[in-house]
């Protein structure tokens, strides 16, 4: 990747950057009627991001005003960044059902897109059919129950995007942060599935997978 920052994409704006230089973010989820997740997720990430390159993907317009034109503007923006990102995101909060955002969800359950990550609010309504068509899909480990958690996971994934063998970048510090970052990762995740091994059917919906990180981390990217 380039040099490190954090590059906002708002809906109805056109990305013109490079498809490979950048890890790309797209932040699915509710918008009308609901809290301005997408505004925490992006400060999060903006302060806690140092050595990479990322790329986010806002459907929420600072300024909307609903007409038929923007509608079709909008729907043809979502459908065509969903496509052409590393990673999509979806949050679904309690306050709305989020139809248009379950539909969306629902293309990228039937088209099997790897990296997919999904947070809902534990009194989502829809939550029941969101985690079983979901994990019909294959995607049984990567629900979220809170804000912070899908942040975490979301972080998670930036780091794993720098991981990769790269001979230019494979300093021996880097090498040295990378085998930490995997030993963290895999005794996080000895610790996780014991637990789950423990958990009772209804609260299955309550698990995460590591990678986590808190902002007590002291991994760079």
């Amino acid at each position: 990747m380039s040099s490190a920052s954090v590059q906002i994409v708002e809906c109805p704006q056109e990305y013109k950057g490079s498809s490979t230089s950048t890890f790309k973010i797209f932040l699915a989820g509710g918008i009308t009627n609901c809290p301005d997740w997408q505004a925490e997720i992006i400060s999060r990430i903006s302060s806690q991001v140092k050595n990479s390159s990322v790329t986010i993907f806002n459907p929420r317009r600072t300024r909307w005003k609903k007409d038929e034109i923007k509608e079709e503007e909008q729907i043809t923006w979502e459908h065509k960044y969903l496509q052409l990102v590393d990673l999509v995101v979806f949050w679904f909060p309690e306050e709305t059902l989020c139809p248009i955002a379950l539909y969306e969800l629902g293309v990228c359950n039937a088209k099997r897109i790897d990296s997919i990550i999904i947070g809902y609010h534990r009194n989502y309504k829809r939550r029941t059919d969101v985690l079983i068509q979901s994990t019909l899909a294959g995607y049984k480990d990567n629900f979220y129950l809170t804000l912070d958690k899908l942040i975490s996971r979301i972080l998670g994934f930036i780091v794993q995007s720098q991981l990769e063998w790269n001979p230019d970048k494979d300093t021996v510090e880097f090498v040295k942060r990378r085998k930490q970052f995997w030993e963290k990762t895999k005794i996080e995740d000895e610790q996780e599935t014991e637990r789950r091994g423990k958990l009772a059917y209804d609260d299955y919906d309550d698990v995460y997978r590591p990678p986590l990180l808190s902002d007590e981390d002291e991994f760079d990217f």
